[in-house]
């Protein structure tokens, strides 16, 4: 900082203004023409004052300063030009030192210099933290702009600052600068394990490898192959997670997997490969229920296909559902076994039965077949049986008698001589008594239905 007095008699400096001009110049350039006679000036002041500080001037800077002085609009006087020079100073702050190249135990810096003012630089100090990041200690003093730091442990954090120095002092430490020595690859990590194994998907999970550097970055890189397709390997995941979800897979199928961990030096040797399977899904409907021979009045024999599409794992039984009732939505469990047929018996005749299947596995239920519609046919008159010989020959008698039996009351019927028609239902039997032979009709399990039976051999 300089402050310049204009000095002038006091009579004289009544109603006058000033202009103060500066121009500089390096000390150690040689002082030319262009900067005295003023081609490169400042105007720093207009005013009346007798006295001006100047500010912000650079250190060891020669500097060149004239008066104008006026008096009214015609009147201008200047002076004679007047130099100083300020005294010089400590370096400027230097910038940063900047990475060159690191390996894993090196790190080699390289810096610029900074403005001298006034005095050449005579030396750089470096300084840095040890990796420990503590107090900052000299790592290099000297000349030069550039210095490698040997004996570092991998995949570390340095920190560096730079100061200069000349014969007026040593100059402010420039910003922190922060480099990293190179990694190592990191070991094998532990295969992973399974999570959530879904039907289409798994859900896999790992651990970051151990003995690693806690500065390490690391990633995984997640490779997996479908056990048996002789594809090899593939990608499935790339990230810093510690899980992941395959998706789209295909089900109740077993993969192959293996997970690398990776740095900035490469990734490391796969992990020991492990396998997991997708889930089995429900079974499909069991197809083409179908009815296998002829429909008697009552029974009849059912059979059904497996499912095109068993969920991936073993069907375990069938189940087979029938509704009597159609008027009502209500189903009874018939069978329940590993066969695909069954035998339906005690059926009613002239009745309407609907039938449908379906399929059991580990993993549940499949849903209902079609529904199969089975009418029994109603039994024809030939369905009655001749009555068997019962009791003693009665000759010439011309009267048959029929003695019915509907427990718990036992009936007499009188019948015609030549030609019987009875209504019969279920355990009723019919005694027929002629002179030569003796019958017996029986209907069973009719309850709807007449049995017409016709008598032969009467004389």
């Amino acid at each position: 900082m300089y402050k310049i007095k204009f000095c002038m008699n006091l009579h004289n400096s009544l109603f006058l203004n000033f202009e103060l001009l500066i121009s500089h110049i390096l000390h150690s350039y040689k002082i030319c023409s262009s900067y005295l006679n003023f081609k490169r000036i400042v105007l720093l002041y207009h005013g009346d004052e007798f006295t001006f500080t100047l500010l912000d001037l650079q250190p060891f800077m020669v500097y060149f300063v004239r008066i104008t002085t006026e008096r009214g609009s015609a009147h201008r006087t200047v002076s004679e030009v007047v130099s100083f020079t300020t005294p010089g100073c400590k370096p400027d702050r230097p910038l940063a030192p900047k990475l060159i190249n690191r390996s894993k135990s090196s790190l080699n810096l390289q810096w610029k210099g900074s403005n001298g003012n006034g005095s050449k630089i005579n030396s750089f100090f470096l300084e840095w933290d040890e990796g420990k990041g503590e107090d900052f200690k000299n790592c290099y003093i000297g000349t030069m702009k550039q210095h490698k730091i040997v004996q570092l442990n991998a995949s570390t954090k340095y920190s560096f600052r730079l100061a200069a120095k000349n014969k007026f002092g040593l100059s402010d430490f420039s910003e922190i600068a922060v480099f990293h020595t190179s990694e190592t690859m990191p070991p094998t990590p532990s295969p992973p394990k399974l999570k959530e194994a879904g039907i289409c998907n798994l859900s896999l999970e790992w651990c970051a490898p151990t003995n690693t550097n806690p500065n390490d970055s690391l990633t995984y890189v997640l490779e997996m192959e479908e056990a048996g397709s002789g594809l090899g390997f593939k990608p499935q995941y790339n990230g810093e997670d510690l899980s992941c979800t395959i998706r789209n897979l295909q089900r109740s199928t077993t993969y192959k997997f293996r997970i690398f961990a990776c740095n900035t030096e490469g990734r490391s040797n796969p992990s020991r490969e492990v396998k997991y399977a997708t889930c089995p899904d429900k079974p499909g409907s069991p197809k083409k229920l179908y009815i296998k021979g002829k429909i008697h009045a009552h029974r009849v024999k059912i059979g059904w296909e497996p499912p095109e599409d068993n969920g991936g794992t073993n069907i375990s039984s069938y189940t087979l559902e029938v509704r009597e009732n159609l008027d009502v939505n209500f189903w009874n469990i018939i069978y329940n076994g590993p066969t695909r047929e069954f035998l339906y018996n005690h059926l009613q005749p002239g009745t309407t039965y609907k039938l449908r299947v379906f399929c059991t596995s580990p993993i549940g239920h499949s849903q209902p077949s079609d529904i199969l519609t089975v009418q029994t046919p109603n039994l024809s008159p030939a369905s009655c049986c001749p009555p068997p010989l019962n009791g003693k020959v009665q000759s010439k008698e011309t009267n048959i008698q029929c003695i019915c039996q509907l427990s718990p009351t036992w009936y007499n019927i009188d019948c015609s001589l030549n030609k019987v028609y009875i209504c019969v239902c279920i355990h009723i039997y019919i005694y027929m008594y002629t002179h030569t032979h003796i019958y017996m009709c029986v209907c069973m399990h009719n309850y709807a239905e007449a049995c017409h039976a016709a008598v032969h051999g009467i004389k």
